[in-house]
C-alpha cells in the first residue's frame, strides 16, 4: 500500500476540506496548516503543497501553563566525577537541580551535594539500597523518588519498603535501547500499578509514581522509532539526531514550548536529565543547548522544582485520563503530521493527524506483570476495531464500530475543543489541538453517541493553523 500525500499549504480562493481516513473532514485554510495526509479531497479552485509550516499556533503556550519543570543529573559509579559542571550551569539559571545517585557513589560528592542543598535547594534521590548511606550523609534527605533506570529489572518492592513514593528510571517508547523495552507505559508522570509498574494504577490509586527518564519529542519518538535521539538530553540531539549545536538549543525551546502549551489543560511533568559525567565531558557543545532549555521552560511560566517536590504537586492530578498533542519539530530532516497521546487506567492509544482512529492500542488490562525488557501488550491488527459508519446531527456524532474483541478504545478529534463545545465526559481535550474520547467496545457491532455544539456535520474545522 503506497503511503498517502502529506500536505501543510493550500493555495485557492474557495472552501477547502480534506479527510486523511475517508471518515471524518477537516476544513483547511488558502494558507499553511500543521501536515497532514490527504486521503480525499474537496477543495475546487486550489492546490496542495508541502512547504514546511511554521509550528502550529495550539503548539506555543497563550496563557499560563500547569506544566512542571524538573532538571535532574544522573550520577553513575564510577563515572561520578566532576558533577560541578552542569551543578554550576542550572544555579547560573536559576534551576534547582535533583541529583540521582545511581548504586555506590563516591563520598568526595556527599559535601558538594549538601552545599547545593543549602545554598539553591538541590535535592537528591538514590537507588533504595543505599538510603542508609544517604541518611548519614545528609540529614535533609527523605526517600521519595528511587532511583531505577534503564538496563536490569526495576527494585519496586525495595523501593516501597524505603517509603518512596515514585520511581524515577521509564524511557517512554523505547523497544531495545539499553537493553529496556519501556514501550506502551505513560510518558511523564503517572499513578503506577505497583504490582505492574508499566501500566497505571487500575484503582484510582496514586500512593507510588511512575516518572520518565527525560522528556522527549513525542511525535518524532514515534514516528522515528529512535526515541533515543530526541529528548531534553542535549547529546541525544547532537549524536544521536545529529543536530548541529544551534539547531539542537532551537529545537529544545520548541520542544519545550509545545509541552507548556499542552499543559494549558492538563498538569504534566517534564523532565530534563543529563548525566553528571556526560556533561561535563561534552561542556562546551551542551552548555548553550541546555541554557537554551533551562530559559525557555522560564520564559513559558513552567513551575520550576525538584523531582521530589513534583510528586507532592502532581499526586492530585496524575491519575487522571491525559491526552497531549505534539507537532512536527522537522528535526533532522523528517516532517509528517503531529500526533496526540492518550492513556487512561485501562488503555494507551497514539493517533496521527487527522485520523479518527488510533495508530495503535496498548491493552493495560493485560499489562499483569510488567518486566524491563518487554513491552506493553498491543493490540494486534486482528483485534483492532474498524469504523463502520459516523454521522452527525443536532449536536450528536453518532459512530459505529466493529470490535473483534472487547476492548478499551478511543478516537480522536483535531479540532480546538473549545470551539467544538464537547458535552461528553468521556471527551478530555489535547490542548488547543484537538480532543480524544475514551469508551469501553463490546465484542461485535458497537454504537458510540458523542455531543458537541458542532456536532451538525462530519465536517470540523481543522486546528492546524
Amino acid at each position: 500500500m503506497r503511503p498517502l500525500p502529506v500536505y501543510d499549504r493550500f493555495s485557492g480562493t474557495g472552501a477547502c476540506r480534506v479527510s486523511s481516513d475517508g471518515a471524518m473532514w477537516y476544513l483547511v485554510p488558502a494558507a499553511a496548516f500543521s501536515p497532514l495526509e490527504v486521503a480525499r479531497s474537496d477543495c475546487p479552485g486550489g492546490r496542495f503543497a508541502i512547504v514546511p509550516a511554521p509550528v502550529p499556533s495550539w503548539a506555543i503556550p497563550q496563557g499560563p501553563t500547569q506544566a512542571i519543570f524538573s532538571a535532574v543529573s544522573l550520577v553513575e559509579y564510577p563515572r561520578d566525577h566532576p558533577i560541578e559542571p552542569i551543578r554550576d550551569l542550572a544555579h547560573a539559571a536559576g534551576i534547582p537541580l535533583t541529583f540521582l545517585i545511581d548504586g555506590p557513589w563516591i563520598a568526595d560528592n556527599a559535601p558538594i551535594i549538601d552545599a547545593a542543598h543549602a545554598m539553591y535547594g538541590d535535592d537528591a534521590q538514590v537507588y533504595p539500597v543505599d538510603d542508609a548511606a544517604a541518611r548519614a550523609a545528609w540529614p535533609w534527605f527523605h526517600p521519595t523518588v528511587a532511583v531505577l533506570g534503564a538496563g536490569w529489572e526495576r527494585g519496586i518492592d525495595a523501593a516501597l519498603k524505603d517509603g518512596d513514593r515514585a520511581f524515577w528510571g521509564i524511557t517512554w517508547n523505547s523497544a531495545g535501547v539499553d537493553f529496556t523495552a519501556d514501550r506502551g507505559a505513560p510518558w511523564g508522570a503517572y499513578c503506577a500499578d505497583p504490582a505492574s509498574y508499566k501500566r497505571p494504577s487500575p484503582n484510582d490509586d496514586c500512593g507510588f509514581m511512575g516518572i520518565e527518564w527525560t522528556a522527549r519529542d513525542l511525535t518524532m519518538a514515534y514516528e522515528s522509532e529512535h526515541e533515543d535521539a530526541y529528548s531534553t538530553d542535549p547529546d541525544d540531539l547532537r549524536l544521536r539526531a545529529h543536530l548541529d549545536t544551534a539547531g539542537a538549543g532551537e529545537y529544545e525551546r520548541r520542544m519545550i514550548d509545545a509541552y507548556a502549551a499542552a499543559g494549558q489543560t492538563t498538569p504534566i511533568l517534564v523532565v530534563s536529565q543529563e548525566e553528571a559525567w556526560e556533561f561535563a565531558t561534552n561542556a562546551a557543545a551542551d552548555t548553550p543547548i541546555m541554557s537554551a532549555l533551562y530559559d525557555q521552560a522560564k520564559r513559558d511560566g513552567m513551575t520550576i522544582t525538584t523531582l521530589p517536590d513534583a510528586v507532592e504537586r502532581l499526586a492530585a492530578s496524575a491519575g487522571r485520563p491525559r491526552v497531549i498533542a505534539f507537532p512536527s519539530l522537522a528535526a533532522s530532516g523528517r516532517y509528517g503530521p503531529a500526533t496526540i497521546d492518550a492513556h487512561d487506567a485501562h488503555t494507551a492509544m497514539t493517533f496521527r493527524a487527522a485520523q479518527l482512529l488510533p495508530a495503535r492500542v496498548f491493552a493495560y488490562d493485560r499489562e499483569t506483570r510488567s518486566s524491563f525488557n518487554a513491552p506493553v501488550p498491543e493490540l494486534t491488527p486482528a483485534e483492532m476495531p474498524t469504523l463502520t459508519d459516523v454521522r452527525a446531527s443536532a449536536g450528536v456524532l453518532t459512530l459505529r464500530l466493529h470490535a473483534p474483541i472487547a476492548t478499551d478504545f478511543g478516537v480522536a478529534f483535531w479540532t480546538d475543543p473549545a470551539a467544538a463545545g464537547w458535552t461528553s465526559p468521556n471527551v478530555v481535550p489535547a490542548g488547543r489541538a484537538g480532543a480524544v474520547a475514551f469508551f469501553n467496545l463490546a465484542a461485535g457491532d458497537n454504537v458510540v453517541t458523542l455531543g458537541c455544539r458542532i456536532c451538525t456535520s462530519t465536517t470540523f474545522p481543522y486546528a492546524g493553523g
